[in-house]
């Protein structure tokens, strides 16, 4: 009926609820309502708040334009807000259609992206440690930093063998001046991470690239 997906993470005597690094999760199935599921749910929940002393950061989507009923309820003790926004695109559409919905001044420096950078899939079949390390190196060029750890990204190369993701490079002069991955399911495809050579920026990059995951996407049934 209902679960929550979190951990308590002590640091710096500090215990901070989170779900690993990503905010708690909620599932609910909403045919299922009524102040015993509620109050069972809330009584178990309020001894795990009981046991942190720092932060709770909790992940909620908006459904039909509903809160889930544990934000309700921690907005009534007090909590506060964050709010992000994302896209969906449909792509039932054909391409013909879909290319008509991209607004005027993004067509353009979509096919100027196509006419300056070549562009190259990588999936399941074609992808090396190779083309993971020129991407971590493009985004430590750009950050200056590591932000995150060498095994994350042979994490992602794992997932692009797996077929759970794809990246796409745009090659200028044969030298990767832009890269973006986008993570799979037999569904959907999510825009994961990218990264842009500045020097370049006078070149509109990463639209050609998106219109050309979005096509891909496509293709393999998403």
């Amino acid at each position: 009926i209902v679960a929550f997906l979190g951990t308590l993470i002590t640091k710096e005597d500090k215990t901070n609820l989170f779900f690993y690094t990503n905010p708690c999760l909620l599932i609910h199935n909403s045919t299922f309502r009524g102040d015993i599921v509620f109050n069972s749910f809330f009584k178990e929940f309020e001894k795990i708040k009981e046991r942190s002393n720092g932060k709770i950061v909790i992940r909620d989507h908006l459904v039909n334009g509903k809160l889930s009923f544990l934000t309700n309820y921690l907005l009534s003790k007090g909590a506060i807000t964050k709010t992000y926004f994302s896209n969906i695109i449909d792509l039932n559409y054909d391409i013909k259609t879909l290319k008509q919905n991209v607004r005027k001044s993004y067509k353009s420096l979509i096919n100027r992206g196509k006419r300056e950078l070549n562009l190259k899939i990588y999936n399941y079949s074609n992808t090396s440690k190779k083309e993971i390390e020129i991407f971590r190196e493009l985004h430590f060029q750009i950050s200056k930093r590591r932000t995150r750890s060498y095994e994350s990204w042979i994490r992602q190369f794992e997932s692009i063998k797996n077929n759970e993701s794809f990246m796409i490079f745009g090659y200028k002069n044969e030298t990767p001046i832009a890269a973006g991955m986008f993570f799979l399911n037999d569904n959907n495809c999510f825009y994961g991470v990218s990264a842009s050579i500045r020097e370049y920026y006078d070149i509109p990059m990463f639209h050609s690239l998106m219109w050309e995951a979005i096509k891909y996407s496509k293709e393999i049934g998403c």
